[in-house]
């Protein structure tokens, strides 16, 4: 078996996630964290840390917001999303990177979040780790007009969230998924915390291990 056969092997498949052993090794370096892990995590928030709420909220996975976000049919759009019951969540979690193309790629990853209040109020919030400017801004308002024409909602306003800052070029998607897990304690826990207080930096700075830790565990 050469090196590209053994990146391929599976480490875990869990529920529609599944970890390759290139993946698993991106948790062991500096690398920037791919769909495949950002996938994994929402399915963990999905199954086991949310569970009780899952009709309520909805994490979309990269590779669903990449073909949303590179089709201009909102026709296929909607057959695509129908399933997911988009209209009824309170809580849905979209994570976009600055990738043009279909395949995997990309060089910097945010996060969108659609609010549904109890008054039936909708609003939306914006979650980027980058320390200057928002590098997914032109995407994040692709997407955000393609979902208010799903949701038959009238223009959102969208709420420039405070959260932490990266100080290396390579943790976005660490802070992506860091976020995700405070958003949903937010809303769904109904925590009264800050997003930055809810996550501290240094869970941040360490939960590329932590990961490696649920992995193994969920494996064994």
């Amino acid at each position: 078996m050469d090196a590209n056969d053994d990146d391929w092997e599976i480490v875990l498949s869990y529920h529609d996630a599944i970890i390759r052993k290139s993946d698993y090794r991106i948790l062991q370096t500096r690398q920037w964290i791919n769909d495949s892990l950002i996938e994994f995590w929402y399915e963990y928030l999905t199954h086991n840390l949310y569970e009780e709420y899952s009709n309520e909220f909805l994490c979309l996975s990269p590779s669903l917001i990449q073909l949303i976000k590179m089709n201009d049919s909102m026709d296929e759009i909607r057959a695509i999303l129908q399933p997911l019951h988009m209209e009824r969540r309170k809580l849905i979690l979209i994570p976009l990177n600055d990738n043009m193309s279909l395949d995997y790629g990309g060089s910097h990853w945010s996060l969108l979040v659609f609010i549904r209040d109890n008054d039936d109020k909708c609003r939306l919030e914006y979650y980027d780790s980058a320390a200057i400017e928002h590098p997914n801004e032109m995407m994040m308002k692709k997407i955000v007009k393609k979902f208010t024409k799903l949701l038959s909602l009238n223009d959102l306003d969208i709420q420039i969230e405070q959260c932490h800052k990266q100080e290396d070029g390579y943790n976005c998607g660490i802070h992506l998924i860091c976020n995700s897990n405070a958003i949903c304690r937010k809303y769904l826990h109904n925590d009264q915390r800050s997003i930055v207080d809810i996550i501290p930096y240094e869970q941040i700075e360490s939960f590329r291990f932590k990961l490696i830790q649920i992995i193994d565990g969920l494996k064994s």
